[in-house]
């Protein structure tokens, strides 16, 4: 198995010195997902936008996946309490 450092902007950046050994890029990505969105689930509340990113770089530091999840709730019609 491979280590790769899962590196996560929200707000500002916050670097993964440790890392995580995965099986295989299938793996890689399904961590990154549960990652952003577990950050958007706590965030939500919070914010009416809101964009979190992971990076994610293999052992040499190559960057291998880099996704983002922007969330954006509108109020229609209705004031905001």
């Amino acid at each position: 198995m491979a280590r790769y450092f899962f590196e996560i902007t929200n707000g500002g950046v916050h670097p993964d010195d440790v890392g995580t050994e995965c099986r295989d890029l299938k793996e890689v990505h399904a961590i990154a997902l549960r990652t952003l969105t577990s950050i958007a689930g706590e965030e939500a509340a919070q914010h009416d936008r809101h964009s979190v990113t992971v990076m994610v770089r293999d052992e040499a530091g190559h960057p291998v996946l880099d996704t983002t999840l922007t969330l954006t709730t509108a109020w229609l019609n209705r004031t905001r309490n």
